[in-house]
């Protein structure tokens, strides 16, 4: 989070999460990292699961005899369970976490799972006589605890670990679990007593038994009080490259909560009696997260999907909680509702329909979902929602037979590809208008913004020559490669109030845009165009490379009736590229992306250094003739 002369806003970047965390856990620049938590087993997993945590590729699921980890990267299975142990030891969820999770997944609603309790801790209780074993999260490990109650005998504990390669204890005490795709490694145990409001330490090692087990040897300590041994597990060799949590779109209600939404890659419970077969690999779902004002909690995560690939790829929040998505599945058992505009899967194999859905404030229910598609691939790349709760999603469509409405200002199908914009009802159980916008070549859309009175612009690309474009746009001709467009269609969406394509002789891009109080359209994106249309007074009328083939941001600004305000590059001697922006309440533009330029423009740099890619975050006056403020 970054304050620039106190206007707060929010950047963010394509996030993969960490592994055995079940939300988010990093929000670039300020949301910290979230706690591991574990889920109660509600029927979303293997009934023989009590307990389970899930993320980046890998998932961990407790039961009664044993805590299995699972790594989609490698397809590897770590078992670990006490031999000789209680064979039913009492497991419960300790320190309820504030979040809850939901699991909306295929088409049945009977299976859907609604508000499962999370906790920070499990506990086993008496796993052998007298000894309790506690498994909770710290930062990004997972750590489990063995307390030993006094007179309670801790040479009786025999971890083993069915399946493994090999096992060895290393010359700094760790056990180090060979598998067949790397190494998982448990740090030299600590171990201490609490002594009148004190950790006291208490040396402890790992010791290797016979058949392959370890054990513990403590140094002599009061037995007339508890000792923990704490274990730490890493296991970082083997998840590189594997299923990946990763966030593409947030956002930020008016509280102060974030949401964010992506893609989650599941693992799933290997459940046979044998300890080296390989984890299977789940299916891909859609999610959303909301995590409270200061990112330290998750408020809900819902999962969204069926039997097969969906992914969530933009979001948009009402004022009164309700979260709007959109995205892609190839699922036929996608969870749509009874009454849905579209409520049957309309691509053939391997290929994918678009998707609208919208959650309740608690995220534990669908107000509606719907999907949206023809019989080739449809793509849903941005969604936003009025103050009635109808909801506008725009993307890429390759169906000819994609749904329109008769007064569609574009009934057919400009072919290789066209932007759709359909306007979905409060209740998801009708299109009020659904319309083609292209031409004879590929035409997609990334942003979409609606005026308050029904309007909607929208922002994208264009490789069509014929692209539809209005009298009086700034721009009629297409310039070549690719160009940006920018269009605004009427509340009816039978007529383009506006339609212009921006850009130059190569590749241009609009990414985002947003609109202010008196209807301007402020628009980011990416050119390589040296020839790029900017205004009279710009900030950055050029590149800084005049022959080199890098990128530039750009950000643009139309009134409401598709004039130019200004035009203006931003960025450095190599790529930089717009991805979103926002406005105050006085016209000064927020503008976030990547840049590759150690000589982007810096104003009071929160960070000094260029470090690679960076993100950027760079605040331009009304004018866009002054960089207000901006930052690595």
């Amino acid at each position: 989070m970054y304050s620039f002369n106190g206007s707060t806003f929010l950047a963010c970047s394509v996030l993969a999460l960490p592994c055995l965390a079940v939300s988010p856990s990093k929000i670039q620049a300020g949301y910290g990292q979230l706690p591991l938590t574990f889920e109660e087993n509600r029927g979303q997993t293997d009934s023989h699961v009590k307990f389970l945590a899930h993320g980046d590729g890998c998932g961990l699921f407790l039961t009664p005899e044993e805590a299995v980890l699972t790594f989609a990267a490698k397809g590897d299975v770590l078992r670990m369970r006490f031999a000789g142990a209680s064979r039913n030891p009492k497991m419960e969820g300790v320190l309820p976490a504030p979040g809850k999770t939901n699991y909306l997944i295929g088409n049945d609603p009977a299976k859907w799972r609604h508000s499962v309790a999370n906790y920070q801790q499990i506990r086993y209780r008496d796993v052998y006589p007298g000894i309790d074993l506690v498994y909770y999260g710290k930062l990004r490990q997972l750590e489990y605890d063995l307390i030993v109650a006094p007179g309670a005998d801790a040479h009786s504990i025999r971890l083993s670990f069915p399946g493994i390669k090999a096992l060895r204890i290393d010359t700094n005490g760790d056990l180090v679990l060979n598998l067949p795709g790397g190494e998982v490694r448990q740090f030299k145990p600590k171990g201490y007593q609490e002594i009148d409001g004190r950790k006291v330490p208490v040396e402890a090692n790992f010791v290797a038994l016979a058949k392959k087990e370890i054990g513990f040897q403590l140094a002599p300590y009061d037995r007339s009080k508890p000792v923990i041994i704490d274990p730490v597990y890493s296991y970082s060799t083997l998840i590189g490259g594997g299923g990946i949590e990763s966030v593409l779109t947030m956002a930020v209600d008016g509280s102060g909560n974030a949401y964010v939404a992506g893609s989650s890659t599941s693992t799933d419970y290997p459940g046979t009696s044998g300890a080296s077969q390989t984890a299977k690999t789940g299916t891909t779902s859609g999610f959303v997260a909301k995590l409270n004002p200061s990112g330290s909690a998750l408020v809900y995560f819902t999962y969204l999907g069926g039997t097969k690939v969906s992914s969530v790829s933009s979001l948009a929040i009402d004022s009164g909680g309700n979260v709007y998505v959109t995205g892609r599945t190839n699922a036929p058992d996608f969870p749509v509702t009874p009454g849905a505009a579209q409520f049957a899967f309309r691509g053939v194999t391997d290929k994918y329909d678009a998707f609208a859905a919208k959650l309740n404030p608690t995220g534990s229910a669908l107000v509606y979902s719907t999907y949206l598609g023809g019989s080739n691939d449809d793509f849903g790349y941005a969604i936003t929602s009025d103050r009635l709760g109808n909801a506008y999603v725009t993307g890429i469509t390759f169906s000819a037979d994609f749904q329109k409405t008769d007064s569609a200002v574009q009934p057919t199908y400009g072919g290789s590809g066209d932007v759709f914009v359909t306007k979905v009802n409060p209740t998801g159980t009708a299109l009020i208008y659904s319309t083609f916008v292209g031409g004879s070549a590929e035409d997609a859309a990334f942003g979409i913004a609606e005026d308050g009175a029904g309007s909607v612009i929208v922002t994208g690309y264009t490789e069509s020559v014929n692209y539809p474009t209005t009298a009086g746009a700034s721009q009629r001709t297409y310039g070549g490669a690719s160009d940006a467009f920018v269009m605004k269609l009427n509340a009816a969406g039978s007529a383009l109030e506006y339609s212009t394509y921006v850009g130059g002789n190569k590749s241009d891009e609009g990414d985002w845009v947003v609109l202010d109080r008196a209807g301007n359209a402020y628009i980011t994106g990416v050119t390589s165009s040296r020839n790029f249309a900017t205004s009279t007074g710009a900030y950055q009328k050029s590149f800084r490379l005049p022959g080199g083939t890098d990128s530039d941001a750009f950000i643009l600004k139309l009134n409401s009736a598709g004039a130019t305000i200004y035009s203006t590059l931003l960025g450095g001697s190599s790529n930089d590229g717009g991805y979103s922006i926002a406005v105050d309440a006085i016209g000064n533009a927020f503008v976030t992306g990547y840049t590759d330029s150690h000589d982007f423009p810096p104003v009071r740099p929160r960070q000094l250094y260029f470090g690679g890619r960076d993100a950027f975050l760079t605040k331009l006056d009304a004018s866009g003739s002054t960089l207000l403020d901006s930052t690595f």
